[in-house]
C-alpha cells in the first residue's frame, strides 16, 4: 500500500486486526459494516457483513481490507490486481 496518512493503519499494523474484529458500524465506502464473522480460534476477523442496500447484504473477507482509519471509522480495501490472460 501506498505512504499512509497518521492515523491509517494499514496490514503491517496490528492495530488493523484489532480494528476489524470490532469495526461494526464502520463504512467500506458508502456500505456500512453490520456484523464481523470472527474465527473462534484466533479470535481474529474472518470476514466482514456489509449492507449494500435495504435489503441485501455482502460478505467481504477481512484479508480484502488493507487498512483501517479508526478516528473516521472507515475501512480501505487493497486494491483488486488485473490478471492478463493471453491466447496461447
Amino acid at each position: 500500500m501506498q505512504q499512509q496518512r497518521p492515523g491509517v493503519f494499514g496490514r503491517e499494523s496490528n492495530v488493523l486486526d484489532y480494528w476489524l474484529a470490532h469495526c461494526e458500524g464502520f463504512t467500506i465506502g458508502k456500505r456500512p459494516v453490520t456484523a464481523v464473522v470472527i474465527d473462534p480460534e484466533t479470535r481474529r476477523a474472518r470476514s466482514l457483513v456489509v449492507r449494500r442496500s435495504r435489503r441485501r447484504t455482502q460478505v467481504v473477507s477481512a484479508d480484502a481490507i488493507a487498512a483501517v482509519d479508526p478516528s473516521a471509522r472507515v475501512l480501505h480495501m487493497a486494491r483488486r490486481r488485473r490478471t492478463r490472460t493471453t491466447a496461447a
